[in-house]
């Protein structure tokens, strides 16, 4: 079976949609159930309901605190396109 861990040597990195909050939650608590090592996010802001927002809003401070309480790494990858 393949998942976010296997055999505990090789682990993928899933991604976190971060455009609602409460949905970014909801999946981190599917990751963490799952056996998710590390998590993944775009590296600028995202573009959701109320437009584009950066991570690093108070909004997003539910989100980061059940992180941070997970002690689950957050990786970025550099390859974000350029805003309009």
């Amino acid at each position: 079976h393949w998942g976010f861990d296997y055999e505990g040597r090789v682990f993928s990195t899933p991604i976190i949609n971060l455009s609602e909050v409460d949905g970014a939650q909801r999946e981190l608590e599917y990751l963490l159930a799952n056996g998710a090592k590390v998590a993944l996010i775009k590296p600028g802001p995202v573009n959701g309901l109320r437009g584009w927002r950066s991570p690093a809003l108070p909004e997003f401070d539910p989100f980061w605190r059940d992180v941070e309480a997970a002690g689950l790494p957050i990786v970025l990858h550099a390859s974000y396109p350029p805003l309009d």
